[in-house]
């Protein structure tokens, strides 16, 4: 249970962050296009070379570029873990062609360094070219195809896979902390039992709204003889446990 809401709270962070990533990207990508488009009305042309006003954004518009695909591809894999664990989530298109050329972000130089590239091989294949990144797509100011990778359809996949974890990590929340009413009936206590109970089960105070909950695993482990869950002895000292109780 609590593995279950970790992973669903990892998907979530790593999502957000992604989605964030893009807005990024998008703004990055806006930028430039807004300097091209003014150096092309000023001479007519592009200017050969590019001078430092263009050359600036398109080196933090690579900067966006790489840090959206790793944070896409991280959170596309923490999606597929909570799916691998049994959750109904949402598959994530393109997340091959995602996991490829993060891999030859990673792996770019093996060929310059001797080695075969074989991150290199897999991205030909997912997408025909051979280097990501250097075919861009667009409708108005706003990027929408890099390198085959649809961005908007990514973007709607992790958005659905968000959404999706959210619902997870809130069962699990609502199953893993639970009120001391819960708590006083999986132990088979009164009210009044359980509040004179010593050592209470760990549990935390969240404030307003939620209150006082209680780890479902220390009161069910509780009820079966144990003061400490089986798999938390390594990380709980008894010491510990007791300045839990007295906060």
């Amino acid at each position: 249970m609590a593995t279950h809401l970790m992973w669903a709270n990892v998907c979530i962070e790593r999502i957000d962050r992604a989605l964030r990533q893009h807005k990024r990207l998008q703004k990055a990508f806006r930028k430039q296009e807004a300097e091209t488009e003014r150096l092309i009305q000023a001479d007519g042309q592009l200017p050969r070379p590019m001078p430092k006003s263009w050359t600036d954004l398109e080196a933090r518009f690579q900067d966006h570029l790489y840090y959206f695909i790793l944070t896409a591809r991280q959170a596309a894999k923490a999606a597929w873990v909570l799916e691998q664990r049994g959750e109904q989530m949402p598959h994530v298109r393109q997340f091959e062609q995602v996991l490829a050329w993060r891999n030859f972000l990673e792996h770019w130089d093996d060929e310059a360094r001797g080695k075969k590239s074989k991150a290199g091989q897999e991205w030909l294949e997912v997408s025909g070219e051979e280097e990501p990144g250097l075919s861009l797509g667009s409708e108005g100011n706003r990027l929408t195809l890099i390198s085959g990778v649809k961005v908007r359809r990514l973007v709607k996949d992790l958005k659905r896979a968000r959404k999706a974890a959210g619902e997870v990590s809130e069962r699990e929340w609502l199953r893993c902390y639970i009120t001391a009413e819960e708590a006083a009936g999986v132990l088979g206590l009164s009210a009044d039992e359980f509040d004179a109970l010593e050592p209470k089960p760990l549990h935390m105070d969240f404030g307003f709204g939620d209150g006082v909950r209680y780890w479902r695993e220390w009161v069910e482990a509780r009820r079966d003889g144990r003061l400490i869950p089986p798999g938390w002895e390594d990380y709980v000292t008894w010491d510990n446990y007791s300045d839990d109780l007295d906060d």
